[in-house]
């Protein structure tokens, strides 16, 4: 089964590297990534094609002719495409074989538009190379301060700024920092000038990225707000499993003082959190789930027949 996947961005969007770029990385046998740009040399031979979160005229007439030619058709997303592009992404659900999802909750929204031929589920996991080392936590000095830490696409920090008092208020009791890594490092959070709250702002580098999150010390990961929250992959905090950092989301205070105040806790939750990521979240499970997936469906395929039946019918999921 070889399967080529198309990205709508480069690898340092993380849709793109942990449901593309990533999987080419663990089995290039079977993956290889097309970015934006890239001719689609040799697609042909391929089994399958993946649109990751593409929905536009053309995708949809490339979905459709492979389909046509017997390839296998998968539309993957991570967002609610439809909120945004409601004809557009029907379209693309009706021309593919099947939708993937990040999460179970976004799948349960695909299958109650009805325009789906198939909904999956394959969570967001990690790629273990990128995380070969994990953070070894000890105690800080009286003086020195616990590094929090907030990453990820400088929009989703609406999922931070209501978010900061907790920390402010911690701060007068534990000294503290927050940093926050990613590609808007000049545009500064309301409070900023706290001077018992230090915020430092940190340039996302996919290349250095692993050793910022280690060089710091707990997660602070509120949960995004509304309904488009609810469908939101769990990626960042999966990410801070594999660097081995405890994670908090700022609503319970006592649990944020306890990991700020023992290197011991921060240390138990680590090795735990590691643990987990290792046997649940490597990118090769999700890799061996797309493979059974579309092997699945090219199982359930049926023949053409004399009378002129169709040749392939797939249940819905």
């Amino acid at each position: 089964m070889k399967i080529a996947i198309l990205t709508n961005g480069p690898r340092a969007w993380a849709s793109s590297r942990l449901r593309g770029y990533w999987l080419q990385d663990a089995d290039p046998i079977h993956f290889k990534v097309f970015g934006p740009g890239d001719a689609l040399a040799g697609i042909e031979s391929f089994d399958a094609v993946i649109f990751q979160k593409m929905q536009d005229a053309l995708s949809i007439e490339r979905a459709r002719r492979y389909r046509a030619e017997g390839k296998i058709v998968a539309y993957d997303i991570t967002e609610p495409m439809w909120w945004w592009s409601p004809n557009e992404a029907s379209d693309m659900m009706r021309a593919c074989d099947v939708t993937i999802t990040c999460t179970d909750s976004l799948s349960e929204q695909v299958q109650e538009i009805g325009t789906a031929q198939r909904v999956a589920t394959i969570p967001d996991r990690m790629l273990p190379s990128y995380h070969p080392d994990w953070k070894q936590h000890t105690q800080h000095a009286e003086d020195q301060r616990v590094k929090f830490v907030w990453y990820g696409a400088s929009q989703n920090r609406i999922a931070l700024e209501g978010y900061l008092p907790m920390l402010g208020y911690l701060a007068h009791y534990v000294p503290l920092e927050l940093r926050i890594i990613d590609d808007a490092p000049g545009a500064k959070v309301y409070q900023q000038e706290m001077g018992h709250f230090r915020i430092i702002n940190v340039p996302f580098a996919l290349e250095t990225y692993h050793a910022q999150l280690t060089d710091c010390d707990i997660a602070y990961l509120p949960p995004f707000p509304g309904p488009w929250g609810a469908v939101k992959s769990n990626n960042r905090a999966i990410t801070a499993w594999w660097a081995g950092l405890p994670v908090v989301d700022g609503f319970d205070l006592d649990m944020m003082r306890e990991y700020a105040g023992s290197a011991e806790a921060r240390q138990m939750e680590a090795v735990a959190n590691r643990r987990v990521a290792e046997e649940l979240h490597s990118i090769h499970q999700s890799a061996k789930e797309l493979i059974a997936l579309f092997e699945g469906i090219k199982g359930s395929a049926v023949e053409v027949h004399p009378n002129g039946a169709k040749a392939a019918e797939y249940a819905p999921v």
